[in-house]
């Protein structure tokens, strides 16, 4: 059970990046945006009702804090951002990767300011990885022509 979530992260953040760039390039990116959300919601009252334990969604609204709007307008601006990033030529090899390592380096941060996480020596040595790895990602060597 341990390793099911991460499964599912992996499988549904691959689809997610497949279908993102796969979007036509003749819609508004916000109308795109609109049927994803219209179905997001719709399977999500689903999933809802087939786990509830008895709680209705109206007394369960009463434990909705902060973090509910704002992950709304972060997944607004991560899926746009993509939308964009895959329009404007970014290879879907690189720009989710380029994203990735970026945003874990930041989280770590984030983990040892805000929820005082420990920095251990294989946390650096990953971070330092990730940032040497996203230097040899754009890195392009200068060709000498004869």
């Amino acid at each position: 059970m341990f390793y099911l979530p991460i499964l599912i992260v992996i499988a549904t953040t691959a689809t997610y990046h497949l279908c993102s760039k796969s979007m036509s390039k003749h819609i508004n990116p916000f109308l795109n945006l609109l049927i994803v959300y219209i179905v997001a919601a719709l399977s999500s009252f689903i999933y809802f009702m087939l786990t509830n334990q008895g709680e209705g969604i109206i007394s369960s609204l009463g434990n909705i804090n902060y973090a509910v709007p704002m992950l709304a307008l972060s997944i607004v601006g991560l899926e746009f951002g993509f939308i964009l990033l895959y329009r404007t030529g970014w290879d879907i090899s690189l720009g989710p990767l380029v994203n990735g390592i970026i945003v874990a380096v930041i989280l770590v941060i984030v983990g040892l300011l805000a929820f005082n996480e420990v920095l251990g020596i294989n946390k650096v040595i990953g971070i330092s990885l990730c940032l040497i790895g996203l230097v040899m990602l754009n890195y392009q060597p200068k060709c000498k022509t004869k």
